[in-house]
């Protein structure tokens, strides 16, 4: 009996800890300038080159909103997470998910439970 309600209080303080982690990425083209003179047109996300770094809490669920402000369609793919039960996240347009249309938005919803890093 006391072992049982030890495992709910420890499930259940785990659970509290986990949160709902919400990310919005405006993904778009901007013009960026690495050495001062030239000009390229690069895509980023909320107007940011390089992509802002998402940080979460092993535990977490990451609720990431893509919408696609570019003229073609899009996919995201992360490197360092693992694709358990979610391989049609893994960012392969037209082989594990369609893109992201122009002008249109998908949210990702990624568990974090299981991954491990920095």
């Amino acid at each position: 009996m006391r072992f049982g309600l030890a495992v709910q209080l420890l499930v259940f303080g785990v659970s509290v800890l986990a949160a709902r982690v919400q990310v919005t990425w405006d993904v778009g083209y901007k013009s960026i300038s690495r050495d001062g003179f030239s000009t390229w047109r690069a895509i980023g996300a909320n107007g940011q080159v390089p992509i802002p770094p998402i940080y979460v809490t092993q535990g977490d669920v990451l609720e990431l909103t893509a919408i696609n402000h570019l003229d073609k369609p899009i996919t995201l793919h992360a490197h360092g997470l693992f694709q358990r039960n979610s391989t049609f996240y893994d960012g392969v347009g037209m082989v594990t998910e369609c893109g992201i249309p122009p002008g249109g938005q998908y949210t990702y919803m990624i568990d974090t439970g299981e991954q491990h890093g920095l």
